[in-house]
């Protein structure tokens, strides 16, 4: 048989097993975190910064003779001189004068359009319109915590990034002028929030300025690589989905 002292039956019901269990969440959550989000921040920072350095450092003025970096330099000359006419019949000339098409006659306007103002600052130059793809390289691995925190880990995250951030083949790839590295931001970002915002349902400030900031993520995706479509799709049918 149990005993039980007057006055001692609330105290024994707060300590039960809702109490009980607010422990063993926090032991869990602690157990899961052993790193604070204060060292997390920080590591991740130092992360961005070191990966700035080894970035600048690689940079130079040169550029190799293939793929399609001429068109978006092109274009760009043409909006900051007013020209942009004169840029798409030039493309079109060369196209309709090779021996095989080697291109489209105007690339997705979204790269030249993000380089226009490094041209009209440093003209034509080949180090200054590289600038701005490694700029949109750096927040490429800050989204990747907010991406896979819940499921890896504060420390596994971190690592993730700097397997990216560090990554020496992307770090030489960076020294072109080319639409991969823009693109690979805005697909990642894009993504991120299409989790926030739609499947999670957590939005920043307002539902509605949340599906705007999307929207404008989605816009600049598709507007510098078409297959940024897909990501307009995805968000369509988680739409659907959820």
């Amino acid at each position: 048989p149990s005993v039980s002292f007057p006055g001692t039956e609330n105290r024994t019901l707060a300590a039960g097993p809702s109490a009980s269990g607010e422990y063993a969440d926090c032991a869990t959550r602690k157990a899961e975190n052993p790193m604070s989000r204060f060292a997390e921040k920080g590591l991740l920072g130092l992360i961005v910064l070191l990966s700035l350095a080894l970035n600048l450092s690689v940079l130079d003025d040169k550029h190799g003779w293939g793929d399609d970096w001429a068109q978006y330099v092109a274009p760009a000359r043409g909006v900051v001189e007013g020209d942009v006419a004169r840029e798409v019949t030039a493309s079109r000339f060369r196209n309709e004068h090779s021996s095989r098409p080697f291109g489209p006659t105007v690339a997705m306007w979204g790269f030249p359009v993000l380089i226009a103002p490094v041209y009209a600052i440093a003209g034509a130059d080949l180090l200054a319109p590289k600038l701005p793809g490694i700029l949109l390289f750096l927040p490429f691995p800050v989204t990747l915590p907010a991406l896979f925190r819940d499921s890896l880990g504060a420390a596994s995250c971190l690592l993730l990034v700097a397997l990216f951030a560090f990554n020496p083949y992307l770090i030489r790839f960076n020294n072109q002028i080319l639409t991969d590295v823009p693109f690979l931001f805005y697909s990642s970002f894009s993504l991120l929030l299409i989790d926030r915002f739609i499947v999670k349902r957590k939005f920043w400030l307002s539902e509605a300025f949340s599906f705007v900031l999307l929207g404008v993520f989605l816009f600049l995706a598709f507007w510098t690589r078409i297959v940024g479509v897909l990501l307009v799709v995805t968000a369509l049918l988680c739409h659907v989905i959820e």
